[in-house]
């Protein structure tokens, strides 16, 4: 019943947010033997907060749990410490895993935290460069705009949403996305040649990037 009536509570408290007085009714005939009360350590009254930007990523990577191991990419990263935070990621990952199915599962864990840091792009690019078993092309970013077989056509104007007044960067081998990131680094302020040495592009498909997307914003 203690169990019953604290989950009642969290759910009547998230809903009303109002103070909450709980009283159960009793319907046997002997006398109730039950207990209506929770020690303290039992009793919810708040969490810690864990920041993960504010936490060194080597002191994550130095860890024996793969879990935590990724969640380095969450850490206090400056963007020139991206490759070199992800070779450790990825050559620590190596050492926990022994299987190729486990190294795609936490590969898989990294991608989808790279989205929630804008470096899915770049990651992406860093992993398809590496001596990896991983396959990022058949990532699931790559269906959203960055996979070569999308890249030829959008070439030929056939990938869908595209008008006509965007193809004119697309066409010189840049898709959406990449050319969307490369604005974003440069907002960030990183250089035109850290920008293209990064994400693979000349300098001319960078300024011709950032050129479109400030006119859009």
């Amino acid at each position: 019943m203690l169990a019953r009536m604290q989950e009642y509570h969290a759910l009547i408290y998230r809903r009303h947010k109002l103070p909450i007085r709980h009283i159960v009714i009793y319907l046997g005939k002997r006398k109730s033997t039950m207990k209506n009360k929770l020690e303290p350590p039992f009793i919810f009254s708040g969490f810690d907060i864990i920041n993960l930007t504010e936490i060194n990523p080597e002191q994550l990577i130095s860890t024996q749990i793969p879990e935590m191991v990724v969640m380095a990419l969450l850490g206090n990263l400056k963007d020139n410490q991206v490759e070199k935070v992800l070779n450790d990621i990825v050559d620590k990952l190596k050492s926990l895993t022994d299987s190729e199915e486990s190294m795609t599962k936490y590969i898989n864990q990294l991608l989808i935290l790279a989205r929630i840091r804008n470096l899915e792009i770049i990651i992406s690019q860093k992993l398809k460069n590496m001596p990896i078993s991983y396959d990022v092309e058949k990532d699931g970013l790559y269906l959203q705009g960055i996979e070569k077989g999308e890249k030829r056509g959008i070439e030929k104007g056939e990938k869908r949403g595209i008008k006509k007044g965007e193809e004119r960067g697309i066409k010189k081998g840049m898709d959406k996305g990449i050319a969307k990131s490369a604005w974003m680094l440069y907002k960030k302020g990183q250089s035109i040649e850290y920008i293209a040495t990064t994400l693979e592009l000349t300098v001319e498909q960078v300024n011709e990037a950032i050129k479109e997307w400030e006119a859009k914003s």
